[in-house]
């Protein structure tokens, strides 16, 4: 597994991940599934880490790896804290007008969250 893709799709900086690196975590995980738990472990720390930044491409990259590598939805749908963290942060804020009022990041991570759940 490539930790320096992983790293940069995680950092904490406003930088948008690109397309291709995604692709390039997924082959590595389809290519090294041994390494599959670290990844995971290490993706969900960033998932309930404080910054948002952070946390948005977290919930991006497991979205991502959910929905291209088997091994990896395999394993998440056995890990329920995970699952659980990754509920916590799909759920609609509680009122409409605070819809309008919520940031860019947190409302992209809840979506990506939200589409790693349905994988």
């Amino acid at each position: 597994m490539n930790w320096n893709n992983l790293h940069e799709a995680t950092a904490e900086n406003e930088k948008p991940t690109p397309g291709w690196l995604f692709k390039e975590i997924c082959q590595d995980a389809h290519q090294f599934p041994q390494d599959v738990p670290d990844v995971a472990e290490h993706l969900m720390r960033c998932v309930a880490c404080d910054s948002s930044n952070v946390s948005m491409k977290a919930c991006l990259v497991v979205r991502h790896l959910a929905d291209e590598v088997p091994g990896f939805r395999l394993y998440m749908q056995r890990c329920p804290e995970a699952l659980g963290i990754l509920q916590d942060i799909s759920a609609p804020p509680p009122l409409a007008i605070t819809a309008s009022l919520e940031r860019v990041e947190q409302k992209v991570a809840r979506e990506a969250a939200a589409r790693a759940l349905q994988s």
